[in-house]
């Protein structure tokens, strides 16, 4: 997703970058002995790293589940021994979104025993089962829910969810678009369309469901995932200054946020701020020593400032971590010595 704009920045550094490379010593130093880096790493059958967007497609999930365990903390207390479905409901929602799964599906089949078709057990229920990659089990939940109820929104989020995890974009907005029909005020459906707009590289359409669901009610860990997409998704249009705020907003709601430092120091590069940049792109390494976009724009950044061997260093580092995109790193080499020629 946008992988472009990392080769943007060579670009945008460019100036400085190519004229430093048309030094044959320049030029020597950053490429020598890649070839052996990639037989080495080859050899050692290093596992790839995702790159930074499916590090965000990975924590999709679990930034909801805090985000709502926020909203169920005060239910840590419930007592799941009563019949009382209300409180058993209350109590499989807080397990659920809490990470304790074995706890909300015993939860949730306690309460169908007590009443089988209740919609919300089921939704619940199919949620965690989506949620641990039993697909099957959790379509069934979903269907016995949509026979009893086919105008239930949290079956229709959950379905999404489900089929947004298998990378099924399409039967995703699906879903959610049905979801929202039934309820429209709810911001955590536009938070996930903005998300699978943002997957679909639909940029207008992900800014649009980003700023609906940052209008509303929605969590922080929500917020924080709403404004460093959107922040992506302004950088990619050019729009440096509104994905600055939204970066910057995102870091705001957590200092921890590194792929937040990492696309705002791409901010900051095409602004031609590289100190800036440069502090950006140090605190999400700190935060995250993996963090191989990071490592390229910083690689970028060096070159253009002339430190070569650091260049080499931190190339050489996001080769070892994503050898399955070896060839497009090296072929980046390769175009940035065409450039100095």
């Amino acid at each position: 997703m946008f992988d472009f704009l990392i080769r943007q920045v060579l670009l945008v550094a460019g100036v400085k970058a190519v004229k430093e490379l048309s030094k044959p010593e320049t030029r020597k130093k950053l490429f020598d002995g890649a070839e052996k880096v990639v037989d080495d790493i080859k050899a050692a059958g290093i596992q790839a790293v995702t790159a930074a967007e499916n590090q965000i497609k990975e924590e999709q999930y679990n930034a909801r589940r805090k985000a709502k365990a926020e909203q169920a903390s005060s239910l840590h207390a419930i007592d799941t021994s009563s019949g009382d479905i209300d409180s058993l409901r209350k109590a499989a929602f807080q397990a659920s979104e809490g990470g304790d799964y074995d706890r909300a599906i015993g939860i949730c089949t306690k309460i169908l025993k007590l009443d089988p078709k209740d919609t919300k057990a089921l939704s619940i229920r199919g949620s965690v089962y989506s949620a641990v990659g039993e697909y099957d089990t959790a379509q069934a939940d979903f269907n016995k829910a949509l026979s009893i109820d086919p105008e239930e929104p949290a079956v229709f989020e959950g379905q999404a969810f489900m089929c947004y995890s298998k990378g099924e974009l399409d039967n995703a907005l699906l879903n959610i678009n049905k979801a929202i029909r039934l309820d429209p005020d709810d911001g955590d459906f536009y938070w996930l369309r903005g998300k699978v707009y943002f997957d679909k590289e639909d940029v207008e359409k992900a800014i649009f469901d980003f700023s609906t669901a940052l209008k509303s009610d929605i969590k922080d860990t929500l917020k924080e995932q709403a404004h460093t997409l959107r922040g992506i998704a302004f950088l990619n249009k050019s729009e440096f200054e509104q994905a600055e705020n939204d970066l910057t907003s995102a870091i705001e709601i957590n200092p921890d946020n590194a792929e937040a430092y990492t696309y705002r120091g791409l901010v900051y590069i095409n602004q031609e701020e590289s100190e800036k940049a440069q502090d950006d792109l140090n605190k999400a390494l700190e935060i995250n020593p993996e963090n191989t976009t990071a490592l390229e724009l910083r690689a970028a950044m060096y070159t253009g400032l002339g430190d070569i061997d650091k260049a080499k260093e931190d190339l050489d580092k996001a080769i070892s971590l994503k050898p399955e995109n070896i060839d497009e790193l090296i072929e980046s080499r390769k175009k940035l010595e065409e450039d100095a020629d």
